[in-house]
């Protein structure tokens, strides 16, 4: 693996354990901080300034994620951080999170396009169940809740369910952090040299789930190991995918 900071400097990873720890340290303390607000924030490959997010959400993220889920509007509240329904800037100044899909007792998200996604069934099903759900495999959950057949939920949106309801054991996904390990992987420099383009696999394709393991979640296992259930992991990926362009 290579990757360059913000100035341009390649650092390469080894295949001594101790070095690649190192590497990966030296990743995470380039990438992870221009995610927050209130940090400098880091020009996308387009030039725009890439969107952060608010600490306090990310902590309420780490709660769900460790302490599993209780009440329904936790699985709204993550819906809406997945899909980008948080005024971050605002959370950062208020001290409080907010959450644009409220009351929550509507059961009601919307999609990034403003789409109404409803979601009362989906959220009866995952509290009423979770003990059971938890303790099932990752293309188990999948399956699960492939089955409730939610309108507007599409594979992305249920891969991050999954994520939160084995605490970790199988990834989030998101495109950028993709965009990201390929870039590592080649040893690609930001805004000089392009990424593939994925096409995630609509959600009851059958090969769907085993697409996001052999493309993302067992890659991201091997180049990362044990880290690949860290937050802070996903949240630099995220950030460096960014300074790459996906090939048409």
């Amino acid at each position: 693996m290579k990757f360059y900071d913000k100035n341009g400097i390649m650092f390469d990873s080894s295949s001594n354990e101790k070095e690649k720890e190192k590497f990966i340290e030296k990743f995470l303390e380039q990438y992870e901080p221009p995610y927050f607000v209130g940090q400098a924030p880091v020009k996308s490959v387009s030039g725009r300034v890439i969107g952060q997010n608010s600490c306090l959400a990310e902590k309420e993220m780490q709660t769900y994620l460790e302490k599993g889920i209780i009440h329904s509007e936790d699985i709204i509240k993550i819906l809406d951080w997945k899909i980008g329904r948080i005024d971050h800037k605002a959370s950062h100044i208020e001290g409080v999170v907010q959450y644009k899909d409220i009351p929550f007792d509507h059961f009601i998200v919307r999609s990034m396009y403003g789409r109404e996604i409803k979601v009362e069934k989906l959220c009866n099903y995952i509290v009423s169940e979770y003990s059971s759900l938890s303790n099932r495999s990752p293309e188990e959950i999948y399956r699960s809740l492939l089955n409730l057949d939610v309108s507007g939920l599409g594979t992305v949106y249920l891969l991050t369910l999954v994520y939160f309801i084995s605490k970790g054991k199988s990834p989030i996904y998101d495109q950028f952090a993709h965009r990201a390990l390929d870039a590592l992987e080649k040893g690609l420099k930001p805004k000089a040299q392009e990424v593939p383009k994925h096409t995630v696999p609509e959600k009851k394709s059958k090969n769907a789930f085993k697409w996001f393991e052999d493309n993302y979640a067992k890659r991201l296992n091997g180049m990362f190991g044990s880290h690949y259930k860290e937050r802070k992991l996903d949240r630099a990926l995220w950030v460096y995918g960014h300074l790459f362009k996906a090939s048409d």
